[in-house]
């Protein structure tokens, strides 16, 4: 048996029934496929709650070849990824988008109720078409930054 196919036999064992994400420096990180979903799920709901998970999975992901990078996200879905919250219009009709960006990031935009995003927003959840590539404008044309504090408009 050659080395080739000694090597080639050995890189299938591995691969058998795991998420093998080949690295940018020639390594390679091996993850059960339940603890890929348990990863990406727990970035989710700690999304909703404002802050960014230190995941193995996503920082391998992120250091990844492009063609790993891409089988992967072909598979789990991308890395990179918004959660919106919508208010019912009782409630106003705001719409709060949250994104995790690539680098790790989170991103808080609210949009008012009656906006032209807000709308698009919650008739593209309903209709099951909103894009997660779909680029909203940024405030403060459509709404305002979550993050910020209100602008302090008395005088001193």
């Amino acid at each position: 048996m050659s080395f080739r196919q000694r090597l080639r036999r050995l890189r299938e064992r591995v691969e058998d029934g795991a998420v093998v994400v080949y690295q940018r420096d020639g390594s390679l990180r091996r993850f059960e496929v339940m603890e890929v979903f348990a990863q990406l799920f727990l970035a989710k709901m700690d999304l909703l709650r404002d802050t960014a998970t230190d995941s193995e999975v996503l920082a391998a992901v992120r250091g990844a070849t492009p063609e790993s990078r891409a089988a992967f996200e072909e598979r789990f879905g991308p890395i990179a990824f918004t959660e919106y919250i919508i208010a019912s219009p009782a409630s106003g009709g705001w719409v709060e988008a949250k994104t995790l960006t690539e680098d790790g990031r989170v991103l808080r935009v609210r949009y008012e109720g009656g906006s032209e995003e807000a709308e698009r927003v919650r008739d593209g959840v309903r209709a099951g078409t909103l894009s997660e590539s779909e680029e909203l404008p940024r405030p403060p044309v459509a709404g305002r930054w979550a993050d910020e504090p209100a602008e302090d408009l008395s005088e001193r």
